[in-house]
């Protein structure tokens, strides 16, 4: 529920201070209702912080307001009922009590503005360069905030040269996750191997032979141990091959299973659940980390999850002592078990009836 105001009347907003509410401007193009129970941000002596609106200000006075810098609630779903915000506003004004004081004290959550990231801007084609140098002042593009001084920021929001923008930050939680492998380190990505020499004519052993026609049908490989493993021969003779000028070394493309593991399954909330998830040590797991195969990050957290239905109320037990209807009923109650959803069972139902009809209520 919005109030039908007129625009230039203003806005009524109280702050987290003990203070009475004060009157604001409507945000610059606001061409709806009073939003009524809404949360906003206002400029206050040079920095800005959340109020709440509580309605529209009276006759329009002779002096400027400031305007209102961001609305942060929808006005058809406020942060507080319009109703409330009436009734704390009457019962404040009756008592003389400080609306400030009075909505800190009653409200204990909502006034943080740790979950909002502030942008700022100049306003396209003017120049601030009257407020300081280039480097001291809001450009064109989106900036943050905090790179400039609070008091600077409102000297250019008082002229109406500053642009805003108010962004909720979305919730996150940490991640692994697999780096492109162009974009992996060509260092970590590539790895010296041993290959033939396509161009070599000389004579070998028949163990050697052996061997070189082994690297021949299978390809580069990535140290001595392992060609002469494939191979089925000793380390002596491929060292052999090798003094012979038989083979080369050349760069081959690495993909390590615990990098393709990830990349297949995705983001993973630890280092630790990626190494058991892929079958590997931790440390293995690190080591990729630290060669650039993976990356840490945040990734949008899911929704919380709801508390589970609490159990059904029963009466306390000195009631169903004192009464046999309701020790019947919790008797039945604990021999049929919780009810569907949580809902009050027989002995709830029992015990409401009878306090009811002692009260003259009727059922």
């Amino acid at each position: 529920m919005t109030l039908k105001a007129d625009p230039a009347a203003g806005w009524q907003v109280v702050i987290q201070r003990p203070l009475p509410a004060y009157d604001f401007g409507a945000p610059h193009g606001w061409d709806e209702d009073v939003p009524v129970g809404c949360r906003v941000m206002v400029p206050w002596r040079g920095e800005l912080v959340m109020g709440l609106v509580v309605g529209p200000t009276g006759q329009p006075g002779g002096h400027r307001l400031r305007e209102v810098v961001a609305v942060l609630d929808s006005p058809v779903r406020p942060w507080v009922q319009p109703a409330v915000v009436r009734a704390l506003t009457g019962w404040a004004t009756d008592y003389q009590i400080p609306a400030g004081l009075l909505w800190s004290d009653l409200l204990g959550a909502g006034w943080s503005t740790d979950h909002l990231r502030h942008l700022v801007r100049a306003i396209p084609g003017t120049d601030l360069s009257a407020f300081g140098e280039s480097s001291l002042v809001p450009a064109h593009e989106w900036q943050p905030a905090g790179q400039f001084e609070p008091a600077l920021l409102d000297a250019v929001r008082e002229q109406g040269l500053l642009d805003e923008e108010l962004l909720p930050v979305p919730r996150t939680r940490p991640a692994v996750e697999a780096v492109a492998w162009r974009e992996v380190p060509a260092a970590s990505s590539h790895q010296s191997a041993l290959q033939v020499r396509p161009d070599w004519s000389g004579t070998l052993t028949a163990k050697g032979q052996q061997a070189w026609n082994w690297l021949q049908q299978h390809g580069p490989q990535t140290s001595a141990g392992a060609w002469a493993k494939g191979a089925g021969v000793s380390q002596s003779v491929v060292q052999t091959v090798m003094r012979a000028g038989a083979v080369q070394e050349t760069e081959v493309a690495v993909y390590p299973p615990a990098w393709q593991w990830l990349q297949q399954r995705g983001p993973q909330p630890s280092v630790s659940a990626w190494a058991q998830g892929a079958g590997v040590s931790a440390s293995a797991a690190t080591g990729l980390l630290a060669r650039g195969w993976a990356r840490l990050t945040e990734q949008p957290a899911p929704p919380p999850e709801l508390p589970a239905p609490g159990a059904p109320w029963l009466p306390p037990e000195c009631c169903s002592a004192r009464w046999p209807h309701c020790r019947r009923a919790l008797a039945n109650q604990r021999r049929q078990g919780p009810s569907p959803l949580g809902q009050p069972g027989a002995a709830t139902g029992a015990h409401l009836a009878s306090w009811r009809q002692r009260a003259g209520a009727g059922p």
